[in-house]
């Protein structure tokens, strides 16, 4: 395993969590800079823009409304493979950048509706879900697939 796998399976669990605890602890503030963030990362991947800022600043606010300063110092700290994988993640593969952009919004969005619901379950699952498609999507530039175990597990 590399060190991107490696951070990719750390992340799968720390941010699994965190969404879930966001999803149990947000507050007013913390639902106005989720919708923030999700909006500016709508908004650049429409215009064709995968930014990895964006897509980083929505991961940080999801871990900043867990209230739990563990979650962001721990993303801060990997931030550097993190941009790494991200990059990695919307890069040309088997399909187009729309395609690939239009599945990463949806999983966005599906892990910001967990949060606004407050379901705890949902978030912590759409967050694994997102962390482990990105992985996949990542594994063929390794030259060899890597099998995480979790798709068994229901994430």
């Amino acid at each position: 395993m590399n060190t991107r796998a490696h951070c990719f399976e750390f992340r799968i669990g720390v941010e699994g969590e965190a969404a879930a605890a966001a999803a149990l602890h947000r507050t007013r503030h913390d639902m106005i800079r989720l919708k923030a963030a999700m909006s500016d990362l709508e908004a650049h991947h429409k215009a064709g823009d995968y930014s990895f800022e964006m897509d980083f600043a929505f991961h940080l606010a999801v871990a900043q409304a867990a209230h739990n300063p563990y979650f962001p110092r721990s993303l801060e700290t990997l931030r550097p493979v993190i941009r790494q994988g991200m990059l990695l993640a919307i890069s040309p593969s088997g399909l187009a950048p729309e395609q690939k952009g239009a599945a990463i919004r949806e999983q966005h969005r599906d892990i910001y509706r967990g949060i606004v619901r407050g379901d705890d379950t949902g978030a912590r699952l759409a967050m694994r879900r997102h962390l482990l498609r990105c992985h996949q999507s990542t594994m063929h530039w390794d030259g060899a697939e890597v099998e995480t175990g979790l798709e068994e597990q229901g994430y």
